[in-house]
């Protein structure tokens, strides 16, 4: 990947698909540079500052306010982009107005969901929100359903074996994955 960038002067791309690559956070910049990034789909890829740290999820985010579509996986990497404070710092940023679907896969989703129901509602366009994990259980499905109950949401959980998404395996995991989806009305 790092032979690649630097061949490239400028560039201004629309959909970008990585996976299982490491590069810098300045490599990213790079990369969505031009702001018409449209679909965005990051697969098991480590993304760090030049201090060695981890770029966090709502950072990277922050890059792309006019992404219509961003899939991210951390099913497969040393540690994940997401931490405690993810949702409530998604929060704070300027709304997305472009934002119809946003996929996240995690071994678990490590963020507040109250906070995250918070963004969910900020940016309540016609996308779905699909975590999958093999740890999510029944408790953490129901704060998702109390907390956009009054909204314009719906709220899903389903339990099924399946292959990540460019996973260097084969084998198929026990998953679940809880979807919120625009009512349509």
């Amino acid at each position: 990947m790092n032979k690649f960038l630097k061949n490239i002067y400028r560039c201004n791309l629309m959909d970008i698909t990585i996976s299982h690559q490491s590069f810098s956070f300045n490599d990213y910049l790079m990369l969505i540079d031009g702001g018409g990034i449209k679909e965005l789909s990051l697969y098991n890829n480590v993304i760090k500052y030049d201090n060695g740290k981890m770029v966090p999820f709502e950072d990277l985010m922050q890059q792309v306010p006019n992404v219509i579509m961003f899939k991210c996986s951390y099913t497969q990497t040393p540690q994940s982009a997401f931490n405690s404070k993810t949702a409530e710092k998604l929060t704070a940023l300027p709304k997305f107005e472009h934002l119809k679907y946003l996929k996240i896969y995690d071994i678990y989703p490590k963020f507040n969901v109250i906070h995250f129901c918070d963004f969910i509602k900020k940016n309540g366009c016609n996308y779905g929100i699909t975590f999958r994990s093999s740890t999510t259980d029944e408790a953490w499905f129901k704060m998702f359903e109390t907390e956009l109950k009054e909204s314009d949401f719906t709220v899903t959980m389903k339990e099924f074996n399946d292959i990540l998404p460019f996973s260097k395996s084969n084998n198929t995991q026990n998953l679940t994955s809880i979807e919120v989806r625009k009512k349509i009305i």
